[in-house]
């Protein structure tokens, strides 16, 4: 089995939107691994879990094969 998470953070991302608190200015500053979007994983690029607002992003930049999909899991 093969689990992709492709989102891990809270609904409202990191950093925030209009957010000036330390984690979200750190966030910002070192780019990477600290910019957290909304959660989603995959199994077997079959599997979808959830399908937040950030799917678009996560087909873009993490690989996310959309038409390959069977089924989708709503968590939330």
């Amino acid at each position: 089995m093969n689990i992709t998470h492709l989102g891990t953070a809270a609904a409202e991302r990191i950093p925030g939107l209009f957010c000036r608190c330390d984690l979200c200015r750190f966030a910002r500053e070192q780019g990477g691994r600290e910019i957290r979007t909304q959660s989603q994983a995959i199994i077997d690029g079959r599997l979808l879990i959830d399908f937040p607002g950030d799917t678009y992003l996560h087909m873009l930049h993490g690989g996310l094969d959309l038409p390959r999909i069977s089924t989708l899991l709503v968590t939330h």
